[in-house]
């Protein structure tokens, strides 16, 4: 049998309570500070922008907001939200243009055009914005999981690859949208 060192044991208690303490925020996972996902109309549009989070502004003009209508025998949606508060501004968004009526579904989100579901992203900042948008070499997801006409609520989930011009790209993920739309046709 072996002696133990109360010096040793003081010391190594010391360090488990360090490392059990509340200094692990750095640990978190960041999707744990985005709001949770929601579908009652609770107007939040809010993801991680390569692992940071991004949250939509709740007024001015940075708030959440979905627009959906029909036109031309086809369907449109924009739902997006940006954050103008902080310099510089960064707007986020999901469009369809020229597409079937909406349902509960998933949808890839690719190249901008009509028939079709993209997102894109503007960094808004000195001079002119820059924006960047999903590709049909690496679709996104869009997860509709709430569409409700009668209430005009839209909800659902989002994550995808954005792509600028050099090809660089920057990758939305966790990505969660909860609003009140506003019907145009």
């Amino acid at each position: 049998m072996y002696k133990r060192n109360p010096f040793l044991v003081l010391l190594s208690l010391l360090f488990l309570s360090i490392g059990c303490s509340d200094g692990q925020e750095g640990l978190k996972n960041p999707a744990d500070t985005l709001p949770p996902p929601t579908r009652s109309g609770k107007q939040v549009f809010a993801c991680l922008i390569d692992g940071k989070p991004f949250i939509s502004d709740t007024t001015g003009l940075g708030k959440p907001s979905a627009f959906y209508s029909f036109s031309d025998g086809a369907y449109t949606l924009d739902i997006g939200g940006s954050k103008y508060r902080k310099q510089p501004g960064i707007s986020v968004g999901i469009i369809a243009d020229a597409v079937a009526a909406l349902t509960e579904t998933e949808y890839d989100l690719v190249t901008q055009g009509r028939g079709k579901f993209s997102a894109g992203y503007v960094l808004w900042g000195d001079g002119f914005p820059a924006p960047v948008g999903t590709r049909d070499k690496m679709p996104g997801k869009l997860i509709i999981t709430r569409f409700d006409q009668d209430a005009q609520i839209i909800s659902g989930t989002f994550e995808f690859i954005l792509f600028s011009i050099d090809d660089s790209q920057i990758h939305v993920t966790d990505g969660r949208f909860d609003i009140i739309y506003k019907d145009q046709s």
